[in-house]
């Protein structure tokens, strides 16, 4: 038995939750898609990051002296814990909310490498904090119990509390969610495929976490290319362009292309002015921009109400470029190439992937030492 969805969102409004907020997570997707398709704006707010959310679920109940939601992947939890501390801990503020983490990496389950760290010490992490917690049941009187008795002790005690989900543990949700018009006529995968074409032999590429290193490490193998060339982050959602600032620094006489999501751009976005600031002529920053967190399940980001011509401008990169019909990318992309770094492209595409993506089959440390290889020569 699995839990429905609809079923979870009336027991939360039976005992008052009104209120969500959090960033997408493939573990509870389809609770955020029934939320997603449900609730108005002001009642559901996807938020930049996970601390971003819990910043925005503490001004809900300072307005309101309501409990609110906020809901998360453990892998971004992290992000999470210095407003938990900080902030709603009931030795600081004294905030109650409901805190829903999709709990990935769960010992002794299958999944992805960069999941298992955070499966490993979940429990231990959250026990640490001194915060009460419970692992949702998929039997429906169990689970309003569990509802029933985390609500009550979260106003008793004033304090946060933990709602940890398995994988597999909702039924599936029907769904419409709600994009803004995407006027491109390429997809991601066929994007990157042209990027790799047309970038110097000797450029590195830094990839964020998702389907966007997955799709670059198949164009790579389809090319015939060798995929050293390539850092591919896994995990660690929105320090792409981090990374790639690091590396650019240290090397100017090499390209180095930071292929960058709308969602991890959001995440981090403090980042962009380090690179403004920092960033050599080497830099090129590409953001494959379809308004969505495509890699959990689609739902949208808040990328459509960002102009990101008058953000990186505005943040010192030297140039921006947009490309959203393939039969101007060659033109446009060839001058951004030639333009002085810091330099900025956004690339429009749709949304989506082939339900037969494959994951690299090469280790995070293998990626690493080749990697090194080829920028060190």
């Amino acid at each position: 038995m699995k839990i429905k969805p609809e079923e979870l969102y009336k027991l939360l409004y039976k005992y008052g939750i009104e209120f969500y907020t959090g960033v997408p997570d493939s573990t509870i997707k389809d609770f955020c898609f029934f939320l997603d398709s449900n609730l108005p704006k002001s009642k559901h707010i996807i938020a930049a990051n996970e601390g971003n959310s819990i910043g925005i679920a503490t001004g809900y109940h300072l307005s309101t002296g309501k409990i609110p939601l906020v809901y998360m992947q453990n892998s971004g939890f992290g992000n999470a814990i210095n407003p938990i501390t900080s902030l709603a801990d009931k030795s600081v503020f004294s905030i109650p909310m409901l805190i829903m983490i999709g709990w990935r990496g769960e010992p002794e389950t299958n999944d992805a490498i960069q999941h298992q760290k955070d499966g490993q010490i979940q429990i231990s992490l959250i026990e640490s904090l001194g915060i009460p917690y419970t692992i949702l049941s998929n039997n429906s009187n169990n689970l309003e119990d569990q509802i029933d008795n985390s609500i009550k002790l979260a106003e008793e005690q004033s304090s946060p509390f933990f709602l940890l989900v398995r994988r597999n543990s909702f039924e599936k949700s029907r769904h419409k969610l709600a994009y803004p018009k995407i006027e491109s006529d390429m997809s991601r995968e066929y994007a990157i495929s042209e990027i790799i074409k047309s970038i110097e032999n000797d450029a590195a590429i830094i990839s964020t976490t998702g389907k966007i290193s997955r799709e670059l490490y198949e164009s790579r193998l389809k090319q015939g290319d060798d995929n050293h060339k390539d850092f591919r982050v896994i995990g660690s959602m929105g320090h792409a362009s981090s990374i790639s600032l690091g590396m650019s620094i240290s090397n100017e006489k090499r390209k180095v292309y930071c292929i960058d999501g709308d969602g991890s751009i959001i995440m981090h976005m403090g980042a962009l002015s380090v690179i403004g600031k920092y960033g050599s002529s080497n830099f090129r920053h590409i953001l494959l921009n379809n308004f969505s967190h495509d890699s959990v399940g689609g739902q949208a980001s808040s990328s459509d109400v960002i102009d990101f011509s008058i953000l990186s401008r505005s943040l010192s990169y030297k140039s921006y470029y947009k490309i959203a019909k393939k039969s101007d990318f060659n033109d446009i992309f060839t001058e951004f190439i030639s333009s002085p770094g810091p330099s900025f492209l956004e690339i429009v595409v749709t949304q989506g992937s082939r339900s037969d993506l494959s994951r690299p089959n090469i280790s995070p440390i293998d990626n690493k030492k080749s990697f090194m290889e080829f920028f060190g020569d």
